[in-house]
């Protein structure tokens, strides 16, 4: 096992990510941003697993994270602009398929291709939950 200085990067990434979530997970109104920091380490994490030859022969999981990546920022852009709005159950939905497209992770361009699809439309929604908040603030003040 040789350690390239990219995947010394990713361990601090793991170890950032990881503190972030740590400090954050007790404040209710930052559960998106908790989720959306321990996406980023487990995904660093499965990275630097699959590029040192440990998980690659059993399953590739990274490419899972482009579909999960788009559906939690929009919950943390969604929780910020609704403060008020916890998330709840039925807002995890948005995760389900990442897990329905992991058994087809061997079709690594075509999960990466509706991975990208899903983070552009996530990233729509979110732009448009900001642009809706501002106008808001612009009315109110």
């Amino acid at each position: 096992m040789n350690l390239e200085p990219f995947n010394i990067l990713q361990i601090v990434f793991v170890v950032q990510a990881s503190f972030g979530a740590l400090l954050l997970a007790n404040k209710n109104q930052y559960r998106g941003l908790v989720a959306l920091l321990i996406s980023i380490a487990l995904l660093m994490i499965f990275n630097l697993l699959e590029e040192l030859g440990i998980t690659r022969q059993y399953i590739l999981i990274t490419p899972i994270f482009s579909l999960s990546n788009g559906p939690l920022f929009y919950l943390f852009v969604r929780q910020l602009v609704y403060n008020n709005k916890p998330l709840n159950s039925r807002d995890w939905l948005h995760l389900l398929p990442a897990l329905l497209f992991l058994p087809f992770t061997q079709w690594t361009q075509t999960v990466l291709f509706l991975g990208t699809v899903s983070q552009i439309i996530y990233a729509v929604f979110s732009f448009s939950l900001l642009i809706h908040y501002h106008k808001g603030c612009l009315e109110l003040r």
